[in-house]
């Protein structure tokens, strides 16, 4: 009688063969976007043998750059307005004739008319409506003369399958954890009282508008507790908070941002439900759980990573982030906050860290080679 031996499970970070392209990515700025998907894959990746390096696009240095060592280019969220377009054309011309592949990567919408409302929702926005239009062609512009594209989700890979008929690979986000939590190391809290915290940058009030009732309402009701505001200062937060009891701090560097999250024992993540925020990625939810915080989120994005009542909690009205946020803060609840963010916590460093889930670049890249 044959038996059957059980296969052996693998572990992706011991097991998974590291094959794929010498890559060269090419940042177009300075945001976390460069930092979640080009610098530290990059630097995980290189640790552990990978051939691939990134470079500013307007670093000196990359016209030195020896691109017949690269098999693959990666252009991050990288494209052309009309002035720049014959030169970047003649290049990327040349790029294919030597036998370079050109990749298109992206962890937002940059495509759709909703890029352009959202940006306009801002408060403030930074851009007109002309300008944004302009940001999204040039951004279509860029993706149809690539050989494959690299995006966060799959909500994001079937909106850009809408413009391209290059394959399009998922490489999921990932947090360098170790890194994070580092950056955070002998950092004070700002204050002593408990605290429940926001962070972002500029975004529609409507993000945010049933989470700022809630704080108005537990402000009201508690009024030892303090709020955490780091980067954008939503006004709508203004509206339900007395100034005296927020604790603002401005964006930091992108090497120090894990700081600004020190102190707060409740994390908030608010989502509206639109089109644009499907194709983001729970980011802010993993980085509240390696900070220490419980974490209170919308269904949109996040309930894919929480488990409700279990690693966190889901809301969507104000009703709902009041009940949640209540009972976070009411005592006896710091041991009640420390087991729902433990939960979230394990679950970021086994199932979403970048040390799990580094090989799935190259794996990637691998397979959009052989695409025809």
């Amino acid at each position: 009688m044959t038996t059957t031996l059980p296969r052996p499970r693998l572990d992706p970070r011991l097991d998974a063969p590291l094959v794929g392209p010498r890559v060269l990515s090419i940042v177009g700025d300075e945001s976390g976007c460069s930092l979640w998907r080009a610098w530290q894959p990059a630097r995980f990746l290189r640790l552990h043998g990978y051939p691939c390096d990134w470079v500013h696009v307007r670093d000196p240095s990359l016209i030195t750059v020896p691109l017949e060592g690269y098999e693959a280019i990666v252009l991050c969220r990288l494209a052309w307005h009309q002035s720049d377009r014959k030169r970047a054309a003649q290049w990327l011309d040349t790029l294919r004739k030597r036998g370079r592949k050109v990749f298109f990567e992206a962890d937002d919408d940059l495509f759709t008319p909703f890029m352009v409302a959202q940006q306009l929702g801002r408060i403030n926005p930074e851009k007109s409506r002309a300008e944004l239009e302009a940001d999204r062609e040039a951004a279509l512009w860029a993706l149809a003369r690539c050989d494959g594209v690299t995006v966060s989700t799959q909500y994001l890979a079937s909106t850009v399958r809408r413009y391209t008929s290059a394959p399009v690979e998922v490489v999921p986000n990932a947090i360098d954890a170790e890194w994070f939590m580092s950056r955070q190391r002998g950092v004070p809290r700002p204050c002593p009282n408990v605290t429940i915290g926001w962070a972002g940058g500029n975004r529609p009030d409507a993000d945010l508008a049933e989470m700022a009732i809630a704080w108005g309402r537990i402000a009201r009701r508690y009024p030892d507790v303090m709020f955490l505001v780091f980067g954008h200062q939503p006004p709508v937060i203004k509206e339900h908070v007395p100034d005296e009891r927020v604790i603002r701090i401005s964006w930091l560097p992108t090497q120090d941002y894990p700081r600004g999250l020190v102190g707060a024992d409740i994390g908030c993540c608010p989502l509206d439900e639109t089109p644009f925020n499907r194709s983001k990625t729970p980011i802010k939810a993993w980085e509240f759980s390696l900070s220490g915080a419980a974490v209170v989120a919308s269904p949109t994005v996040y309930g894919k990573v929480i488990s409700d009542d279990e690693s966190g909690f889901l809301a969507s009205t104000a009703d709902d982030w009041e009940k949640y946020l209540e009972y976070l803060v009411a005592h006896p609840a710091e041991e009640e906050r420390r087991w729902v963010a433990g939960a979230l916590r394990r679950d970021v460093l086994e199932r979403w860290s970048l040390k799990a889930n580094y090989w799935r670049w190259p794996a990637a890249w691998h397979r959009l080679m052989g695409a025809q």
